[in-house]
C-alpha cells in the first residue's frame, strides 16, 4: 500500500527546450525585403525625377516678341519678380518694349497698361516644379526724363541714361545704375548694388548683407550709403570735398583724408556694420594740384 503510495510522487519528464532557430532566422529575411523594397522605391523615383527634368528640357519653349506703344509717359512702375529688366533711354512719344520669355508648362505673364501717364508693367512666373523652366528677359526704352520706380525680387534690373528719379526696391536681385542724373533711391536685401558714372546730386543706397559699389561723374551734393554685412566702396570725382559722417562696426575703414571738408555744402553719410567701407576719388580722373607752399 505504501508504495502505491508513493507512486504518486513520481516526477514528470522534463520538457525539451523550443529552438529559436527559426524566429532568428526571420530577422535577416525581414531587413532584406525592407532593402529591397528601399531600392525598388530609389529607383523609380530616380526614374520619375530623371523623365520630368528629360520632359522639361523637351518641351522647354521660347518666344521672342517687340512692342512698341506711342503713348507719352512720365513715369514707369515695375512690379517684375524674377525676370531680368533692362531700362535706358530712348526717344519722346514712344516706348519699346522687347520680351524674351522661356517656359515649360506655364508662359510667363507680362501685364502692361497706361494710366494717366503712367506705364505699369507686372511680370509673374508660375513654377510647377522646381526644374521647369519660367523666365522672362525684357528691355524697356522709355523717354529719357521718364521716373522709374517699383519692386523686383530676384531678378536683375539695369537702369541707364535716364534723368528722371529711380525708385527701386529689391529682395536678392542686382540693381545696376548706369550714367543716371535724376534722384537716386535703391535698396536690396541681399542683393548688389552698383552704380557707374553717376551724376546725380542726391542717392540714397542701402543693402542688408549686398555690396553697394558707387562711382560718380560729377560731384554729388547728398550721399546716403549703409550695409550690414556687405562691403561698400564710394568713388567721387577728384578735388571734391564733402561733411563727411561715417560708422562702421567690426569693419575696416579706408577714407581718403582729403575728401574732409566741415565748411562743404556736400554731404557723404555711410554707415557700415561688418562690411570693409572705401571712400575715395576716382582713379581715372585727375587730381587739382595743391597749393604751393610759402617759402
Amino acid at each position: 500500500m505504501s508504495g502505491a503510495a508513493g507512486g504518486t510522487g513520481t516526477e514528470q519528464p522534463e520538457q525539451p527546450e523550443q529552438a529559436e532557430q527559426p524566429a532568428q532566422a526571420e530577422q535577416p529575411a525581414r531587413s532584406a525585403r525592407v532593402w529591397r523594397l528601399t531600392g525598388v522605391l530609389t529607383v523609380v523615383f530616380v526614374l520619375v525625377m530623371g523623365g520630368a527634368q528629360t520632359l522639361a528640357l523637351v518641351a522647354k519653349q521660347q518666344r521672342t516678341e517687340v512692342e512698341t506703344y506711342t503713348e507719352s509717359i512720365h513715369k514707369l512702375k515695375l512690379s517684375t519678380g524674377s525676370a531680368s529688366l533692362r531700362i535706358k533711354a530712348g526717344v519722346q512719344g514712344r516706348v519699346v518694349m522687347r520680351k524674351n520669355l522661356d517656359w515649360t508648362v506655364s508662359e510667363p505673364g507680362v501685364q502692361v497698361d497706361f494710366v494717366d501717364g503712367v506705364m505699369n508693367v507686372a511680370v509673374q512666373c508660375h513654377r510647377s516644379a522646381p526644374f521647369y523652366n519660367c523666365g522672362a528677359e525684357i528691355e524697356l526704352e522709355v523717354p529719357a526724363g521718364t521716373e522709374v520706380s517699383g519692386s523686383v525680387t530676384s531678378g536683375a534690373v539695369e537702369v541707364s541714361d535716364l534723368t528722371g528719379g529711380i525708385s527701386l526696391d529689391g529682395s536678392s536681385g542686382a540693381i545696376n545704375l548706369r550714367r543716371l542724373s535724376g534722384p537716386v533711391r535703391a535698396h536690396t536685401t541681399s542683393g548688389m548694388v552698383e552704380g557707374r558714372d553717376l551724376a546725380s546730386a542726391r542717392v540714397d543706397v542701402g543693402s542688408v548683407s549686398g555690396s553697394v559699389d558707387l562711382t560718380f561723374a560729377s560731384v554729388p551734393q547728398e550721399v546716403k550709403v549703409g550695409t550690414t554685412s556687405g562691403a561698400l566702396e564710394v568713388f567721387v570725382p577728384k578735388g571734391s570735398r564733402y561733411r563727411i559722417n561715417s560708422r562702421t562696426g567690426s569693419g575696416s575703414s579706408d577714407i581718403d583724408r582729403d575728401l574732409g571738408d566741415a565748411t562743404s555744402p556736400n554731404s557723404l553719410t555711410a554707415d557700415v556694420g561688418s562690411g570693409a567701407l572705401t571712400i575715395g576719388y576716382r582713379s581715372d580722373t585727375p587730381k587739382p594740384p595743391a597749393a604751393p607752399t610759402a617759402g
